[in-house]
């Protein structure tokens, strides 16, 4: 895997096991890609206004919003990759 891969699996990882997307330690993790976690984080908050809050730590998903995860979890992947590996139907 890459590293943009990686960072991409810690991102969609922590939101679907803490409904958390920690942007301070994934930049201090990856700092690499600090612009591409700031974008992501950006994106997120634009498209899903309702879901997320930001605290000091990054993006916390509100508790009502839970059962979205694998919605934005997706978001993340796509958003993020430049190739779409399946058709939108499958």
């Amino acid at each position: 895997m890459s590293d943009t891969d990686t960072l991409l699996s810690a991102m969609i990882e922590e939101l679907m096991c803490r409904f958390h997307l920690p942007t301070k330690s994934l930049q201090t993790q990856f700092p690499e890609h600090a612009q591409l976690i700031r974008q992501t984080a950006i994106a997120l908050m634009s498209r899903y206004t309702d879901v997320f809050s930001i605290n000091s730590t990054g993006l916390q998903m509100h508790p009502e919003t839970y059962p979205l995860v694998r919605i934005v979890a997706h978001y993340i992947d796509a958003f993020n990759s430049s190739e779409v590996a399946h058709a939108t139907a499958i």
